[in-house]
């Protein structure tokens, strides 16, 4: 249900990365790969949120690779987090938050393009509570009161993170080497 896009970026008549734009606009949760015999436009993927950036000649392990990865993708993009509000259960996909806030109990959880949604008090421990959704390759808890969606961190420093939404996550001490380690694998396995 989710497109995969192969964009080579040195098309004759296009731009790769101004259709990277374009599929983004309309789709924030498509699957980009660009293939290309240049690395001069890596950093310009970034901008479109490309999963990946293979150059020509593509070894096959590679693409095979590329591919796992984006089947990988899309189906936590199936995945939803159930959470109790105010007004009744609320289901949200993986890909659509940014965030999570644990405050006095209640979760305040950031969506992307979309309003934020607030829980019930919880009954269990934030950890708990939270479980399924930190077994998820995207999520890592970074400090006792913050979850945060990989993809969409903006700025990674020691000590905090930016997100997409200019929101400044601090990163508590005890976790500041797992959080590098992981943010690093992650970027790896994406780029």
């Amino acid at each position: 249900d989710y497109p995969i896009y192969f964009l080579d970026i040195l098309m004759p008549d296009r731009d790769g990365i101004e259709i990277g734009k374009v599929i983004r606009k309309q789709d924030d949760q498509a699957v980009i790969i660009y293939l290309t015999s240049s690395a001069d436009y890596a950093l310009q993927a970034f901008g479109v949120f490309a999963q990946r950036y293979l150059l020509k000649p593509i070894q096959q392990r590679e693409f095979e690779e590329a591919m796992d990865f984006a089947v990988r993708q899309t189906l936590q993009m199936q995945k939803v987090l159930h959470v109790n509000t105010i007004e009744g259960i609320r289901n949200l996909f993986y890909q659509e938050i940014e965030y999570i806030e644990n405050v006095s109990r209640t979760l305040y959880i950031a969506v992307v393009n979309g309003e934020p949604v607030i829980s019930r008090f919880l009954r269990k421990s934030f950890e708990s509570d939270m479980e399924e959704l930190l077994e998820n390759e995207n999520f890592i808890q970074v400090h006792k009161s913050f979850i945060v969606n990989l993809l969409y961190i903006k700025l990674y420093k020691q000590s905090q993170i930016v997100m997409f939404s200019d929101k400044v996550v601090p990163v508590s001490r005890s976790r500041q080497t797992e959080v590098k380690r992981i943010y690093l694998q992650y970027l790896s396995k994406r780029y």
